[in-house]
């Protein structure tokens, strides 16, 4: 009962500033890559905020709330999964994304779901030469624009 009691406040407390509450979950990477998805996904939490266009959930509660679900971090592959922990969350919207390589290219790719009815509301990638990863950070507010629009 506190839960639901929580995830109503979270809600109200959302709408009061008009803004859709979001949760940008961690890029999914193969270990190799962890810490470089973990970096990329800092970045563009960094950049949704500044565009102030919704109200984000700190990293600290998606751990929280996968925790207590007992999920890992790399169980979020399956959207399904992360819809329902979205909804722990009382978020409306969420962030997935994957971060790889394929050839000799990097490749970020993010998109924004609404938790309700599942669909996809936005996606967008960013590609750089591999070994290059630190270019993708010069185009992180690009991609932040890119997935926050409206269909």
């Amino acid at each position: 009962e506190s839960h639901v009691d929580l995830e109503k406040a979270l809600r109200a407390e959302a709408q009061v500033r008009g803004q859709k509450r979001l949760a940008v979950y961690d890029l999914d990477a193969v270990e190799q890559y962890r810490i470089v998805a973990l970096i990329l996904s800092e970045a563009l939490r960094e950049e949704l905020l500044k565009l102030r266009l919704f109200h984000l959930v700190n990293r600290e509660n998606i751990v929280k709330v996968l925790e207590e679900m007992a999920l890992q971090q790399t169980a979020l592959v399956d959207e399904k999964e992360a819809v329902k922990a979205g909804k722990g969350l009382a978020v409306q919207q969420i962030v997935l994304g994957r971060y790889g390589t394929l050839g000799k290219l990097s490749i970020l790719q993010a998109k924004r779901l609404e938790v309700e009815t599942q669909s996809d509301l936005a996606i967008g990638s960013l590609k750089c030469e591999a070994g290059r990863e630190d270019e993708l950070l010069h185009h992180m507010a690009e991609l932040a624009k890119e997935i926050s629009r409206e269909k």
